[in-house]
């Protein structure tokens, strides 16, 4: 019923009640005593009192009335409130995502929703009436860490925690709990409790951690966080003592290989490498990797006979076959260590000279080298010979050979070779197998590359030899996007027809950086410029390469002349060279010529060119063209 209508209903049964009043009362008191009739109006003008008794119904109505209604608000109120909490209650049992149900005052449980029953695997029949300690591990149990939760609920008016909770069949799940105390007044009455499971997202986090500081392709440490693992186990080593080994890990001819076989083969052998190399590991030993095919290995240790061992295994992962998924490769890796405190103070230090011994490995017959402080000699002398070449480039201390290349069958000159030398002021002559892989290390190659275009072309334009200039370029210089704009201002300066010049890269230069450097190549070969491919056959990717660009020339190594007399295989390989020559339409030239059965062999093969001290040494222009003639014509009479 409304409260208007409850109102009023009390109004008229306080009138009615109020009415009967004055009625009982005049009747008793005038209406049975008397016996004429009595005039209401005239009784109540002469007593007052009759006219409170008249008033009464409608004053007692409206108090009735009022009471009526102040009763039926608090009862649609009481009405409503347990219809929300009713509501409420079956929202919250309905809830699957969250765990959430109440706790006696001793943390028995009192009620449960689907969430708890989803997330703990209990129902509510099942786990009512007992305590909530039993989704605690043994250890917090025993440790009383349940109570404990309670209590700093109670002090605190709420407790937050996370940590391993258990289900019904003994599965852990990571928890978020949350713990409010409930009271009636001043009285505690119990415990409200939400637990989430956050298993899922703290296997996120994790997994967000890990790649974080994890190497993406082989799950090692990679190269910020090995640092930090480095630097940590070296502050360490300094209050505790003991030993700090680095090794210095680095596949043979990676970029070689990777190109030759693909990129994806190639992540797969970096990916079998590193876990042959985790397969080894031992205690106290990380593994990491820089980048590309560097990795690196930390053993923290206390005896010497420790650190042989952990060479030995190191020794097992830098050969032998690793296998991918459609085939088996054989790798080879070089190793340097470098060990602190005994040659380094600092991780920097430590990785420097760990660096410095891996390359003398790559020229030692160990593939496992370790530090010697004479190899920091060697690197001062190396930056020193480099800030030697920056004054060299200045004082005009470079200068260029020629060495010719003949038609093998008439014995003509067709083309030089122009061949960098150096004479240093106090060292003398230094070989270019010495100064050319210490200015690529230092950045000076590309000066270097620049100024020997320019002097070939200065020394030669004003030649009667109508023949091609051959000029080496590097990886680097084809790698530079401004690299063929300076080619094309050097034929300007100096006069040179583009006719007239041949370049010759290596496959090693062109894999540097494959797409720019056949750009580049392009470009070149745009001008008029011829390109040769210089050293064929040493590389991993010899075929590839050549089907890549149409070259002009095949240059065959030196390597494989020296064999020309002896061995069956190289008569092969030289055999076949010429032949894919042959089908390509290539001209294929042999350098290295020393002995005249060697020039017999490339006769009787069908080699078309041929260049080698047999024929002409090299020598500067001014005194090449008699020199070289010279020879040949003794060739041509014998």
């Amino acid at each position: 019923m409304k409260p208007k209508q409850t109102a009023i209903r009390y109004i008229w049964w306080g009138a009615l009640f109020g009415l009967a009043f004055p009625v009982v009362s005049i009747g008793l008191d005038q209406f049975l005593l008397r016996e004429e009739p009595v005039d209401l109006a005239t009784l109540i003008a002469d007593n007052p009192v009759h006219l409170i008794v008249a008033l009464a119904p409608f004053v007692l109505g409206a108090v009735f009335g009022l009471l009526g209604r102040a009763h039926d608000q608090k009862w649609n109120a009481i009405s409503e409130r347990a219809a929300r909490d009713h509501r409420f209650r079956q929202f919250v049992r309905g809830v699957r995502e969250y765990a959430i149900y109440t706790l006696d005052e001793h943390g028995r449980v009192m009620d449960w929703n689907a969430g708890a029953e989803r997330v703990k695997g209990y129902t509510a029949e099942e786990i009512v009436g007992k305590n909530y300690a039993c989704f605690y591990s043994r250890k917090d149990q025993s440790a009383g860490i349940p109570k404990q939760n309670l209590e700093a609920a109670l002090r605190n008016s709420e407790c937050e925690r996370e940590g391993w909770r258990y289900r019904k069949d003994g599965t852990r799940f990571w928890a978020h709990v949350i713990i409010q105390p409930v009271f009636e007044g001043f009285r505690l009455v119990g415990f409200s409790k939400i637990t989430r499971d956050c298993t899922e997202q703290m296997e996120s986090e994790r997994q967000l951690k890990q790649m974080a500081s994890r190497d993406g392709l082989t799950g090692l440490l990679n190269r910020e966080h090995f640092l930090q693992t480095l630097d940590s186990e070296l502050w360490q080593r300094m209050y505790a003592g003991g030993f700090v080994a680095l090794a210095y890990f680095d596949i043979d001819r990676f970029k070689d290989v990777n190109e030759a076989i693909g990129h994806m083969a190639g992540d797969e052998i970096l990916a079998a490498v590193s876990k042959k190399l985790s397969a080894v590991l031992q205690d106290k030993e990380v593994a990491g990797r820089f980048g590309g095919d560097e990795f690196v290995v930390m053993k923290t240790y206390a005896q010497e006979s420790e650190l042989d061992d952990f060479i030995e295994r190191l020794k097992t992962v830098s050969h032998g076959l690793v296998h991918l998924s459609k085939r088996s490769y054989s790798v080879s890796a070089c190793v340097g260590l470098a060990v602190y405190p005994l040659d380094a103070q600092d991780s920097d230090t430590l990785l420097n000279n760990a660096d410095l011994a891996v390359r003398r490995a790559k020229t030692s017959s160990d593939n496992v080298v370790r530090y010697t402080s004479e190899m920091d000699q060697e690197e001062r002398e190396r930056r020193a010979l480099a800030a030697d070449m920056l004054r060299a480039l200045e004082e005009n201390e470079f200068f260029l050979h020629y060495q010719p290349q003949f038609d093998i069958r008439s014995m003509t000159v067709i083309g030089y070779e122009a061949l960098l030398r150096w004479k240093h002021p106090e060292k003398g002559l230094i070989s270019p197998g010495v100064f050319i892989p210490i200015a690529e290390r230092h950045g000076l190659i590309q000066r270097i590359g620049d100024w020997v275009l320019e002097k070939a072309c200065e020394e030669t334009v004003d030649s009667d030899f109508e023949g091609r200039i051959a000029i080496n370029v590097s990886g680097v210089q084809l790698s530079d996007p401004e690299f063929c704009e300076r080619l094309k201002g050097t034929l300007v300066r100096t006069g040179m027809s583009p006719t007239r010049l041949e370049l010759e890269v290596t496959e090693t230069a062109i894999i540097t950086d494959k797409q720019q450097a056949l750009h580049a190549l392009r470009q070149i070969r745009s001008l008029g410029i011829a390109i040769a491919l210089d050293d064929f056959g040493t590389g991993y990717s010899s075929l590839d390469t050549l089907q890549s660009f149409p070259f002009d020339k095949l240059k065959l190594d030196q390597a494989f002349a020296g064999g020309l007399e002896s061995s069956d295989q190289a008569k092969a390989i030289v055999r076949a060279v010429i032949a894919l020559g042959k089908s390509f339409e290539l001209p294929v030239l042999a350098e290295g010529i020393e002995k005249e059965s060697q020039l017999d062999v490339l006769l009787a093969e069908g080699c078309h060119e041929v260049q080698g001290f047999l024929l002409g040494r090299p020598a500067v222009w001014e005194s090449r063209q008699s020199h070289a003639e010279g020879v040949a014509a003794i060739r041509s009479a014998s």
